[in-house]
């Protein structure tokens, strides 16, 4: 009996042991990460661009998709609304933030990204239009893929993602000329 007591009062022991490594290190550190993760997501330079691959999709009409696409890539934390115009195979997205707040620089790398991961995405996506509080935004799926010069669905290669559209981000030359041929400024709101 007394062998039986020194079993249990041991196990006690190490279960409360395992307790306080578990909620002491392992979570905080598994949490930490989680964190980490989340705010890479938010910055074209860092994003994992894998992560959004699962929402690939023939048509832009499916708003639940282009929606969860969207809040899963740069900028995806800010509230926003979307409204689809499927006649001319175009999505809006309406940002409640001004290009001011965010940075222009950041905001341009972001829609760079962005329009290009939509357009890479969604087969039958045509133009995307990103508004913000004080400017609008218009790309061609035309203008993008003539920009790249190869079919956009074989951006889907995560090395070659990275290799033609994030590594170049950090060019702010490359990104200021991605905008001055590609993105129509529709409106500027003082």
């Amino acid at each position: 009996m007394k062998r039986n007591n020194i079993v249990i009062i041991a196990l006690i022991v190490i279960g409360i042991i395992s307790f306080i490594v578990v909620e002491g290190f392992v979570n905080p550190r598994m949490k930490a990460k989680e964190e980490q993760y989340k705010m890479e997501q938010r910055n074209p330079l860092t994003h994992d661009f894998t992560a959004v691959l699962n929402y690939k999709n023939k048509y832009m009409g499916n708003i639940s998709n282009l929606s969860h696409l969207n809040d899963n890539l740069p900028l995806g934390n800010i509230p926003k609304t979307y409204k689809l115009y499927p006649e001319e195979l175009t999505a809006d997205i309406n940002y409640k933030e001004s290009v001011v707040n965010l940075g222009e620089q950041e905001c341009k790398q972001a829609i760079f990204y962005n329009s290009t991961a939509n357009f890479v995405l969604i087969d039958n996506l045509e133009f995307i239009r990103f508004n913000f509080d004080n400017l609008s935004y218009l790309i061609a799926r035309s203008d993008v893929e003539k920009w790249y010069g190869i079919k956009l669905s074989s951006l889907q290669n995560n090395e070659l993602w990275k290799h033609k559209v994030q590594s170049k981000l950090t060019d702010e030359n490359y990104v200021n000329q991605f905008f001055s041929q590609n993105v129509k400024l529709e409106k500027e709101v003082q």
